[in-house]
């Protein structure tokens, strides 16, 4: 849908609901475009539970500036799904005073393993095809992690 599809809401609740993956509208099976009601937006972005309170539309640009500075302070995404036996790189970005980074790893079917890697034994790696930021890492035996800094 385009940016002008929600008439009256501010381009920061668009912005915030896009971040958060909530569709803002829809064509339906008659071709006809549908937006979502302005309070059911709220709603449902409310109900993620992990930002500030979304009370009034006027709300929305300090919300998506809290949510935006919680996803630059994130140091792993909350879930990774990966393959048993495949080495697999996944983006960490520990606090600039991390000295340590704890590991842990939960297996589906019960268990885990934990470990901790001094940052200092952090080195840089070759730099991906397209990436922006340069990447630090540590090859473990089960699985390779990356930082980026």
């Amino acid at each position: 849908m385009t940016a002008d599809a929600l008439p009256g809401v501010s381009s920061a609740l668009r912005k915030l609901a896009e971040l958060r993956g909530v569709g803002v509208g829809y064509v339906d099976g008659r071709g006809a475009t549908r937006s979502a009601d302005v309070d059911i937006l709220m709603a449902v972005l409310n109900s993620f539970g992990d930002m500030d309170r979304i009370s009034s539309p006027d709300d929305a640009r300090t919300v998506l500036r809290g949510r935006r500075q919680q996803i630059l302070e994130r140091i792993l995404e909350p879930v990774y799904v990966v393959d048993e036996g495949v080495e697999t790189l996944l983006p960490i970005r520990p606090g600039r005073k991390s000295l340590i980074v704890e590991c842990r790893v939960e297996f589906e079917f019960g268990g885990e393993i934990t470990w901790s890697v001094p940052s200092d034994l952090l080195a840089p790696l070759p730099k991906a095809t397209g990436a922006h930021e340069p990447s630090w890492g540590l090859l473990c035996r089960r699985c390779a992690w990356v930082i980026t800094t």
